[in-house]
This record gives structure tokens, sequence and C-alpha cells, in this order.
């Protein structure tokens, strides 16, 4: 038996019901269908929180984002926790990993051999507020929406600039 290729795809914001795979006849995921057919698909996973760095290192350690303290954004995800990549890697897989993770701390690749780009947000905790800071050295976007509604378009940001990397 040959060892079978590995492709784990975590995509923000995306519902299962958004793609042909899973039912939506609208939908023109072709490339994913075709994934889909030729592999396993999840008929019921469910995500343990709604922010992104714990629920990412949830998936990747099979454990609840409380056994392992990432609990928020900016909570650093421990290297000595072992991730499937590290598991993969044991089984002889080259593993690599594309993409936004939002790992928080010293370990950029918890397991992965190779980071393909860059992520999009800061390794530190540059990230999360420091609410007991005076209100006027908080960045803009933490605590008011006006500079979401009086900015105008924009042209290029940083999420562009990444997903153009990617």
């Amino acid at each position: 038996m040959t060892t079978p290729n590995i492709v784990v795809i975590q995509a923000d914001q995306m519902a299962a019901q958004a793609l042909g795979a899973y039912g939506d006849a609208a939908a023109l995921t072709p490339n994913m269908d075709a994934l889909a057919a030729d592999g396993a698909v999840f008929d019921r996973a469910y995500c343990n929180t709604p922010l992104c760095s714990p629920s990412r290192a949830s998936m990747m350690t099979g454990r609840m984002p409380s056994e392992i303290d990432c609990l928020d954004n900016g909570d650093d995800f421990a290297a000595s926790v072992p991730t499937f990549a590290h598991r993969l890697r044991k089984l002889g897989y080259h593993t690599a990993l594309i993409g936004r993770m939002h790992f928080i701390g010293p370990d950029q690749h918890h397991g992965f051999e190779e980071r393909l780009t860059t992520d999009v947000y800061p390794a530190d905790l540059d990230m999360v507020p420091d609410w007991n800071r005076p209100l006027e050295q908080k960045l803009q976007w933490y605590h008011e929406a006006d500079p979401v509604f009086t900015a105008g378009a924009a042209t290029a940001n940083v999420q562009q600039d990444f997903d153009d990397e990617v």
C-alpha cells in the first residue's frame, strides 16, 4: 500500500454548506470538490471556539483549548504541545505550512518542516490590546469603529498583501 498524500485545509469563514462537495449546487468549487471526491471529508466537525488561534491550535493538537492553555488570539501556543505535524513527520511525511495560523510565540512552525509564507499578523503579543493602557495609547481599531467608517475605500491592505503572497 502506498502512503497517501495528506492535505489539510483550514479556511477562515468558509462554511461547509458553501462548497459543492457538501451539496451546494450554486457553488463553483471544482478543485475542492475533486479533493473531496478522492479523499476524506468531515461530516461532523465542530469548532471548539469562535476565536482563530485557539481553534487552530485545537485542531492541530486534537485537544480542547483549555487543555493547552490557548484561550484567545493573544495566547502563546506552547512549543511543547505536539501537533499532527509532529506526528506526520515521525511517520516520514514532508510537512509544509502555507498561509496564516496566528501562532503567538517563538515557535512559528509547530512541527511543520517548512513555512512557505509569512503570517499576516505578528508573532508577538502586539495584536492583543493592553486594556490597562490609557485610551489614547491603544490602537484605534481596538476600541472604536470610526476609522472603519471614515477611511473610505482601500486600494491595498495587509490582508490583500498577504493573500497575494499566498
